[in-house]
């Protein structure tokens, strides 16, 4: 069946996130600058980068669409890990259409899975909620990825959206 197959079902499935599973807007964040104040920290110096120019940092929240599934797991697994009290895990089925449009603006990515991987990226923006990446798989079809499920924990936490 190959790739014209593969190809074929991950447009079936862009179309059905398209039109029938809208809801809220999810969004992966990101750093917008390397975060390099452990260098100065480690001299004993503060230092806040500025908020401008070459140097400034700050989040942007790149919105993911086709508009991801998302689901969210029992919340029998709620807990205190580290100081932080998870409410459970939701899983994010993102189609593979997201990532290739990543990669083609991030031209330094050679595999998918730097997507979610990258030093520049906090987690997923879901419903005022910052969400942590902790698990990625990836479903095939045809010898190609078709969707990627990120298994994500939150915390209870509100958080203010990217300006």
């Amino acid at each position: 069946m190959g790739i014209p197959f593969a190809s074929g079902v991950r447009f079936l499935l862009d179309a059905h996130q398209q039109f029938y599973r809208a809801g809220l807007p999810v969004f992966l964040r990101t750093k917008n600058a390397p975060d390099n104040t452990a260098a100065y920290e480690a001299l004993g110096f503060l230092w806040q980068p500025p908020s401008s120019g070459a140097l400034a940092t700050g989040i942007t929240d790149l919105r993911i669409y086709p508009q991801p599934e998302v689901n969210d797991v029992s919340l029998a697994n709620i807990g205190l890990n580290q100081a932080r009290l998870d409410f459970g895990a939701t899983i994010f089925r993102v189609s593979h259409s997201f990532v290739l449009q990543m990669m083609n603006v991030n031209k330094q990515f050679v595999s998918p899975r730097q997507v979610w991987r990258d030093p520049s990226v906090i987690g997923i923006y879901y419903d005022n909620r910052l969400f942590s990446i902790e698990s990625i798989t990836h479903q095939d079809a045809g010898g190609e990825i078709i969707d990627w499920q990120l298994v994500c924990n939150g915390t209870e936490v509100y958080v203010a959206p990217a300006c």
